[in-house]
C-alpha cells in the first residue's frame, strides 16, 4: 500500500493523539525552576522592589521572564481586617466601679486577619444583659467605661 494507512488506523491514530495519556507527558525543559526569578514593581510609585514580593497593601507588577517571553501581571495587595477570635476573659471579672477599664493586653486576645499593632482602636459599647446571661449590643460610647 505503499505507505498508506488504512482509514481505520488514521481514525485509530487521530483518536490517539487527541488523548492526553499522563505516562506519555513530556517533563519541563525550559531553565530550572529555581533560576526563574520574578521581579516586582510598585504601580502607584514606579518603585522597583526587585525579586522582594510585596506585602504591604497596595498595587504591584509582577514580571517573569522565560526563554525570552516575558508575561507581566498586575495585582493588590489590600489590608486585612483584624477579628479578635477570643477575649480570654476579658476584663477578667472586674466589676464597674467608676475607674476607666483598660484595654486588653496584647497577649490576652487572640486575633484573625492582623496583629494587636492592627488594631487602631477599641470601641466600647453598652450592653443589656438577658436572663440567660447573653448580652445584647447596644449604642457606641464616646470612651472607655467607667
Amino acid at each position: 500500500m505503499c505507505g498508506l494507512k488504512s482509514e481505520t488506523q488514521r481514525t485509530a491514530l487521530i483518536v490517539k493523539n487527541a488523548q492526553v495519556d499522563p505516562s506519555q507527558q513530556t517533563t519541563w525543559r525550559g531553565p530550572a525552576v529555581s533560576t526563574i526569578e520574578i521581579y516586582y514593581q510598585n504601580s502607584e510609585t514606579s518603585e522597583d522592589l526587585g525579586t522582594t514580593a510585596p506585602t504591604l497593601p497596595g498595587s504591584y507588577t509582577a514580571s517573569i521572564t522565560v526563554e525570552g517571553l516575558t508575561v507581566t501581571r498586575g495585582f493588590k495587595i489590600t489590608k486585612a481586617t483584624p477579628t479578635i477570635r477570643n477575649w480570654q476573659g476579658y476584663p477578667y471579672g472586674k466589676t464597674f466601679d467608676g475607674t476607666q477599664l483598660a484595654n486588653p493586653a496584647s497577649g490576652r486576645l487572640t486575633i484573625s486577619g492582623g496583629t494587636y499593632s492592627d488594631i487602631a482602636e477599641f470601641n466600647w459599647y453598652t450592653a443589656t444583659k438577658n436572663e440567660d446571661n447573653t448580652y445584647i449590643k447596644g449604642e457606641k460610647l464616646n470612651e472607655k467605661p467607667n
